[in-house]
Formats: C-alpha cells, sequence, structure tokens
C-alpha cells in the first residue's frame, strides 16, 4: 500500500514546503498538487529545506478526479462535519483502519484543501472517508502544513511496516475494487438514490469496516444479488 497527499490549490509557496519537509522526515514521497504552481516557488523550496526531491517529484493535476484515477481508497480532511456526511475519523482512528487493510489496497490518497477554505463540499464528495483532527477550539485552526505533519505522523508507523511487506496482490486489491461495485449495484438494485441517508451511511462505513467484514459484506451482498436477479 502506498500512501500519497493531495494538496487542492494549495496558495502559499511557504506552506507547500512546509508540506514537503513533514512528509520526508515521517517516510513518505508521494506529493500530488492540483491546480496550483506554488510547489515550483523560490520560497517553496526553501522552507522544504532538505526536502526539495519531494518538490521535484511532485506530481501536477488539473483536477482532483485526475489526481484520484489511480487511487483505491480516497481520505477527505476538513476541520468540521461537512458534505452531509455522518462520521468524521480522527488521525489515529485512520491508522487503525488503514493498517488493518494494507493488503487490500494499493493506494490511498489523504487530500487537503486551499488554506482559506478547505476542501468544498463537492470535492468532498469524491472522498470515501471524511476525518478531522480533534481541537480544543474551532478557532483559529491548524495551518496546512500543520496538519499535514499531525497526518503524516499518525500514519508513518505504516511507512515503516510497507518496506519490509510484500506488494498487495492484484487479487487482494481486486477483492475491495469488486466489494465497492457490488454494494453499489445492490443499492441501485434495491432502489435506493444516491441522496438517501441509507445510500450515503453505507459508502461512508464500508471503507472502515474490517477486514473480516470485508470478506463476510462480499459473501453476504453477492449472495442477496443473487436473491434479487432469481
Amino acid at each position: 500500500m502506498q500512501i500519497c497527499f493531495i494538496l487542492v490549490e494549495p496558495q502559499r509557496a511557504a506552506n507547500v514546503g512546509a508540506c514537503a519537509r513533514a512528509l520526508k522526515t515521517m517516510g513518505f514521497h508521494t506529493l500530488r498538487i492540483v491546480n496550483s504552481q506554488q510547489y515550483l516557488a523560490e520560497e517553496a523550496q526553501w522552507v522544504a529545506h532538505g526536502a526539495t526531491d519531494i518538490l521535484q517529484g511532485a506530481q501536477q493535476f488539473s483536477s482532483l478526479e485526475d489526481a484520484l484515477n489511480d487511487i483505491d481508497l480516497v481520505i477527505g480532511t476538513s476541520t468540521k462535519q461537512r458534505a452531509g456526511k455522518r462520521f468524521a475519523h480522527s488521525p489515529k482512528a485512520l491508522f487503525e483502519s488503514l493498517s488493518e487493510k494494507r493488503q487490500l489496497l494499493a493506494r490511498v490518497a489523504v487530500v487537503f484543501g486551499r488554506e482559506d477554505h478547505g476542501l468544498a463540499n463537492e470535492t468532498l464528495n469524491l472522498c470515501d472517508v471524511l476525518s478531522t483532527i480533534p481541537l480544543a477550539v474551532n478557532y483559529p485552526s491548524l495551518n496546512l502544513g500543520q496538519a499535514v505533519m499531525l497526518y503524516a505522523y499518525e500514519l508513518s508507523p505504516l511507512t515503516q511496516s510497507l518496506q519490509s511487506e510484500v506488494s498487495c496482490s492484484d487479487a487482494a486489491e481486486g477483492q475491495w475494487r469488486a466489494l465497492q461495485a457490488k454494494v453499489t449495484c445492490l443499492l441501485e438494485q434495491l432502489n435506493i438514490p444516491s441522496s438517501a441517508k441509507e445510500y450515503q451511511w453505507v459508502r461512508e462505513r464500508l471503507p472502515v469496516c474490517s477486514q473480516k467484514d470485508i470478506n463476510f459484506l462480499h459473501t453476504l451482498v453477492t449472495d442477496v444479488i443473487r436473491k434479487i436477479n432469481q
């Protein structure tokens, strides 16, 4: 499993440089930038100090959809509940969930929004999981570099375990993607619209199920679809 960090429309070069430095110190190497040239600015290079290779290797995309094209699980970050999502997971909870499913997921993305507004609701709709950092007060919130550092710190033990891990097999990857497709198919066959609370609840809870539950759901959903089609 590879974890990449995605910055959507970052506005300040210094923040991008700070993010690169945070990732490098915590053992991560994959940075993707959406619709911004700030990572090329001299200030970003200066702040990155020792992590300029992260900036030089950063991948640029014109849209978040393109940046997520090869991602199995998308984690959207926000300072509050948004986009109608009912569950928000802490970075620590994300680590526990990802650690258990590291053989099922080839690529995971943690997505951060622009400094002034964060991720828009329509952008969060592209994410499988919503995550927030528990804060003692609502304002001031953490800046972009601080937020990336906290997520990188909490998820960093995964980089150590991944180094000694065999790459995720195609069969394991296929199991996760197949379950997502099966659940979507079942919801459609039950005529549950994507705007319904039940639909949203299932799609939000599925990514954080344990591997044991995922194995069980494969069998259950397959059997239910078979019964419906008979």
